[in-house]
């Protein structure tokens, strides 16, 4: 709950994504962003850049998460989960992370890029945009 307003658990997207009720992006910069948007967007944008930034290092690390998965699709939330829990004992014990393990990363994602989302109607649905107004006060 935020300032009276029941605010679900959100991923952060960005500007290429569609706004959905799980989903924040930015506000668009067009000429009618107020200071305030701006702001909000500033913030949006520092916080998916932590999230890229611990992704992009948790494939460097790991990498059988770079590449198509060859255990048994039930087992690989499992497979996710394990790399993330051994990730973080890494990264709280300060393991060494070698620049060439994100060197790897993106070559991979050059190789193997994401597909572009479809765009759809959430971006005016009310209580999507309620939320992200909400979020900006």
């Amino acid at each position: 709950m935020v300032d009276g307003m029941d605010i679900p658990y959100l991923i952060l997207g960005d500007p290429a994504h569609p706004l959905q009720p799980w989903l924040m992006k930015n506000y668009p910069y067009d000429a009618n962003i107020t200071q305030e948007m701006y702001s909000f967007n500033v913030y949006l944008n520092k916080g998916r850049c932590v999230v890229k930034n611990a992704f992009g290092r948790l494939k460097g690390r790991w990498r059988i998460l770079l590449e198509r998965s060859e255990v048994e699709y039930t087992f690989v939330p499992k497979v996710v989960a394990a790399c993330c829990i051994l990730h973080n004992i890494c990264e709280m014990s300060k393991d060494t992370y070698k620049a060439d393990w994100q060197r790897s990363v993106e070559a991979a994602e050059e190789e193997f890029p994401q597909e572009e989302p479809v765009p759809n109607d959430y971006d005016n649905c009310p209580d999507t945009v309620d939320i992200r107004d909400h979020l900006m006060l």
